[in-house]
């Protein structure tokens, strides 16, 4: 992630993307391909001039030339798209409201438009209830910056929209809420807000691309019942802790995230529950959190590797009542708790793992409290059983795999480890290969 992006004077930062990459790309190609659409509010625009706000009414190109640059509302919204096929070039504008209506609002009959801010410091959008919002299916938004909204950032309600190089913030609701299909965010920074940054409800083939989402007073960014996303070059408090978690993937499946990025959250880095099944994450970094690096709960079949979860407060994966996980070539170092729980957890599957370092144990299996054996009976959660740990490094733990009473048919099988721990008799059915706890008949 060796990117930068310095526009609208934001810091700049170690991964981001290059400004107008996105948005010359696929503005270029729908302009070419003749998709260039509309704008509206109460009163209709009296050409493709625009020098004060209201309704577009009319397919055309239309373009904000307001004295000073900039437009005012005195209540409710200032730029209304009531047509199709509309393109509008909002230039260096400053779009100012007072506190009601959205800023800019593309109407549910305006598909296929175009909202564009200049080229330079791009379109500032700021004081409204909701800043940017459309309706409409098959949108291009792009070089726009939304602050300061006395509800939410950004709302989309349509399907198949494209924001591109958009910074949003301050905002006292969340960043973007997305409501609908096909929602792509390439080059989407939003930060600060008053709850979750990005938060996408019961949506399916999303694509994130370069998204970053920091500082929030929620979470990072919320999937909630989304179904085949693809998140990548992300990253959701890295640079501004969020005041809950990273990345929440609520009830939803077969999502996949490529290098994101979600350390130094004051909750979890990535909380993965309800029965969220069939996510894979490849080249994940979650370290640094206030809770757990990942955290898995209720929720089977998913699978991590090349990740870290490394110097979290507690630990760094915690699978709490799921079944058939994957980590492969996952680094859960120097955390506060066990690099790697599985408390409730069967038939779950750890591959090249490194798990050096951390407090109490490198790798538990067991519900104790305190991640490590304490050969007492659980009460509270079922057994983990049938787990196979096999070819990882755990060393310089208090325990550096340890399973405890209860815990059956798990296999320990050719992992470089030293501190081992058995709290069943004999180890009873757990497989412990070729190193055994002393005691262990196997």
């Amino acid at each position: 992630m060796q990117r930068e992006f310095t526009w609208h004077s934001r810091p700049a930062r170690s991964w981001t993307c290059q400004m107008l990459s996105w948005t010359t790309m696929i503005a270029l190609a729908m302009c070419g391909a003749g998709l260039w659409p509309d704008i509206a509010n109460a009163a209709p625009c009296s050409g493709t001039s625009i020098g004060a706000c209201c309704t577009i009414t009319k397919a055309g190109t239309y373009q904000v030339m307001a004295s000073g640059g900039s437009l005012s509302s005195m209540s409710g919204d200032c730029i209304d798209v009531a047509a199709a096929r509309v393109s509008l070039n909002l230039n260096e504008a400053q779009i100012t409201g007072s506190g009601s209506g959205v800023g800019v609002h593309v109407l549910s009959g305006a598909t296929n438009a175009i909202v564009m801010g200049g080229a330079g410091s791009g379109a500032t959008i700021t004081g409204f209830t909701t800043g940017l919002q459309t309706d409409a299916s098959l949108g291009f938004f792009a070089l726009i910056s939304v602050e300061n909204s006395a509800g939410d950032g950004v709302v989309v309600n349509g399907t198949q929209n494209t924001f591109a190089d958009i910074s949003e913030a301050s905002n006292r609701g969340h960043g973007l809420v997305d409501n609908a299909d096909g929602l792509a965010l390439l080059g989407f920074f939003t930060d600060n807000n008053g709850n979750d940054g990005i938060t996408v409800n019961s949506a399916n083939n999303i694509r994130f691309d370069s998204v970053s989402s920091d500082g929030n007073q929620g979470n990072g960014i919320v999937l909630q019942k989304v179904r085949h996303a693809v998140v990548s070059l992300s990253e959701a408090g890295s640079f501004s802790a969020n005041t809950l978690n990273g990345l929440v993937v609520n009830g939803g499946g077969n999502n996949s995230f490529n290098e994101l990025e979600t350390s130094g959250n004051q909750q979890n880095g990535v909380l993965v529950e309800n029965g969220s099944s069939s996510n894979s994450f490849s080249e994940l970094t979650a370290g640094g959190n206030q809770a757990d690096g990942v955290s898995v709960q209720s929720s089977n079949s998913n699978q991590f590797s090349n990740s870290s979860a490394d110097q979290n407060h507690l630990n760094g994966f915690e699978l709490d009542g799921s079944n058939d996980n994957g980590l492969q070539g996952v680094s859960a170092e120097s955390n506060g708790g066990a690099g790697i729980w599985l408390n409730g957890s069967s038939t779950n599957t750890l591959m090249y793992f490194t798990a050096n370092g951390n407090s109490t144990s490198g790798v538990y299996i067991g519900c104790s409290a305190t991640t490590e054996p304490s050969g007492t009976t659980c009460t509270a959660f079922p057994s983990s059983n049938s787990n196979f740990l096999s070819d990882g490094t755990s060393e310089s733990n208090t325990v550096d795999i340890g399973i405890d009473l209860n815990d059956h048919q798990n296999r320990v099988v050719d992992n470089t480890a030293t501190n081992l721990e058995d709290s069943n008799p004999a180890c009873k059915t757990n497989i412990w290969e070729p190193n055994a706890p002393t005691g262990c008949a196997h």
